[in-house]
Parts: structure tokens; sequence; C-alpha cells
């Protein structure tokens, strides 16, 4: 269940490029305006599997209907708008509900209304889906005791973000058969991706985490399909990484991984 937001932006307004800090602390203030015990929940547990906590819920950048790029910063105007998902329908409406209370988002001294709030229907899932990224796909692993960020021509960042769905979809259904589901993801168009193009370099308070966003396809059964909606893909979802949408199929070649 997915939760569209839209949010007013009347002049010109210079921001940053990361705002995934300043839209988590948002996101925690509007569940802790209805339920402060969720808000909690979230922060210090979430859902414990393998000895490990997972916060359920991921979010898209926001996006501007015009947005002009300097060097140092971006320059926005018009409307902004702004995706949240999760596996857990308590957290949708809680955040639903406290994004309505709240009735704007402010970031830095910049206060923006909001216009509307919906909960969107659910797609048709299928057994093959072709997904855009609303937010970077960021896969962190260990390599000689270093951490590196994949990329989409390497085999490992396909490996992790099967293992990532996986575990999600167990979490979600609480069914362990997960663990072993087939799934398949695909380019949508190896001959004219750039690597360099896809890259996003994102600052979240210390850290810079270096992802992609671009156009691919899932093939796997309709219930991992959801929660690839509902849990994004990769790493660090809930600070606002691996939210992906459904676009219209296409007869584009495809690149097995």
């Amino acid at each position: 269940m997915r939760i569209r937001v839209q949010y007013q932006i009347p002049h010109p307004v210079p921001l940053p490029y990361s705002l995934n800090y300043a839209l988590m602390s948002y996101l925690y203030r509007a569940i802790r305006s209805v339920n402060p015990d969720l808000a909690d929940w979230l922060h210090h547990e979430g859902i414990r599997y393998q000895n490990r906590s997972y916060k359920p819920f991921v979010f898209s950048s926001l996006q501007f209907r015009k947005q002009k790029n300097t060097q140092s910063h971006r320059i926005v105007e018009g409307d902004a708008f702004w995706y949240v998902d999760s596996i857990r329908p308590d957290v949708i409406r809680t955040i639903y509900e406290g994004i309505r209370v709240l009735g704007a988002l402010q970031i830095l001294h910049h206060v923006f209304p909001l216009l509307s709030v919906q909960l969107l229907p659910q797609p048709d899932y299928q057994q093959v889906m072709n997904y855009q990224t609303l937010s970077p796909i960021v896969v962190p692993i260990q390599r000689r005791d270093q951490l590196v960020f994949c990329h989409p021509l390497e085999s490992d960042f396909y490996d992790q973000i099967r293992t990532s769905l996986r575990r999600w979809a167990v979490m979600k259904w609480e069914d362990p058969s997960f663990e072993e589901a087939p799934i398949h993801i695909r380019l949508l168009d190896p001959a004219s991706f750039d690597l360099k193009q896809a890259s996003v370099l994102t600052k979240v308070k210390e850290k810079n985490l270096k992802g992609y966003q671009f156009p691919f396809q899932i093939e796997a059964s309709p219930r991992i399909q959801e929660v690839a909606m509902e849990a994004g893909l990769g790493s660090y979802s809930s600070q606002g990484f691996g939210m992906v949408a459904v676009q219209p199929s296409t007869d584009r070649s495809s690149s097995n991984r």
C-alpha cells in the first residue's frame, strides 16, 4: 500500500541535493504525531530477523516539477511529489494520518504546504514486471576488509538484491520457503545503459553512499513483486534508497543476471 504526497513550492527555493536525512526525520515526526509507541518501535527495534533489526518502510527521493541544477545545490519550484511504502499496513496507515496532521514539509528554513496525500491502489502484480527507480539502489559489500558499492554490471549487485528480497518476503509473508524463491533481474536496455550516468552519490549525515538509478525487469512470483514495491531493493531502504515504481512493459531486449 503506497502513499503519494504532493507539496506546494510557490516560488524558487535553493535546496541541497541530499535530502534523505531531512525526509527520514519528517517521517518519524509524522509517525510520532499519531502513534508514539510505533515510532519508538521503528526507531529502536523494528522487525527482528536472523539476529538483525529491519525498519519496514521505504521512501522515494523528493521529485520536483521544476528543477535547475547548479554545482553546489538545486533551485526548485512548482509542486513536489513524494512516495512512501511499507510491508506493514499499520505503518502506512500511521504515516498517512501523520502527514495529514503535520500538514507541511519543512526542509531547513523552508516550509512547503501540503496539497494532497493519497493511498494508491495496488498494482496488478505479474510474474514479469518492469520497474523504474524512484531513489537510488545502494548495494554495499565487504571486499578485502573494505566497504565497496556494487554496480549494475556486477553479478554481486544482483545477488545481494535477490538475498534482500527473499529476506523481506520471509518477513512479510512469514513463510521461510521464500528463502529459496527464484528471482531473475535484468537490465531493460543493456545496449544503452551508461554506468556513469546511472550513478548517484548521496551524503547521509557523514556517509557517502553510491547508488544507481536505471530501468530494469524482475521475473519472480507476484508475492516477490509486491515485496519489491513495498520494501525496496538493496540496502538503506529506511533512509530513502531503493524505492521502485512499476512502468509499462516493453519489448526491449534485456540482459539476464
